[in-house]
């Protein structure tokens, strides 16, 4: 994935040492975005502008667009990972499951540090499956203690 970006970014503005890394800034403004659109998602646009922001002065942020690493990729595809998964939660939709897909694919191909998003849902898929089912073997209790509380019996 960091040859196509190199490649890319050659054939945009030439093979100059600026030139090539010049991308990793371009890279992680669309990361900045994808974390903005997902707190938007989560919360409201203010919470994103401050995620956003927080997250494009992070010193390692800052060094690291001086850099053009495999990291910068990743990141890109992780942040846009996670919104497909926000977006695919909150609405189910053919459209963000494929955005999910491709985003963890194109992650892997910058590094395989992307499985980690996968191994990540899986878990969070079990936690909830667990917590549901305890809260929903809990429930006739809390409708007991919900009733004596309220004086109906």
């Amino acid at each position: 994935m960091i040859a196509w970006v190199i490649r890319a970014a050659s054939a945009v503005c030439g093979d100059g040492e600026v030139c090539i890394r010049a991308s990793s800034p371009v890279l992680y403004t669309l990361a900045s975005l994808m974390i903005y659109l997902s707190g938007r998602a989560l919360f409201d646009t203010r919470v994103g502008f401050w995620s956003a922001t927080v997250f494009a002065t992070v010193p390692g942020v800052s060094y690291s667009s001086l850099l053009i690493t495999t990291d910068v990729p990743l990141i890109l595809f992780w942040t846009i990972a996670l919104y497909a998964w926000i977006m695919l939660v909150k609405r189910q939709s053919m459209g963000f499951a494929i955005l999910l897909g491709v985003a963890v694919g194109l992650g892997l191909l910058a590094k395989q540090a992307m499985i980690y998003v996968v191994l990540c849902s899986v878990a969070m898929r079990r936690y909830r499956a667990r917590r549901a089912k305890r809260l929903k073997a809990a429930a006739p209790l809390w409708r007991r203690c919900s009733n004596s509380a309220h004086g109906a019996r």
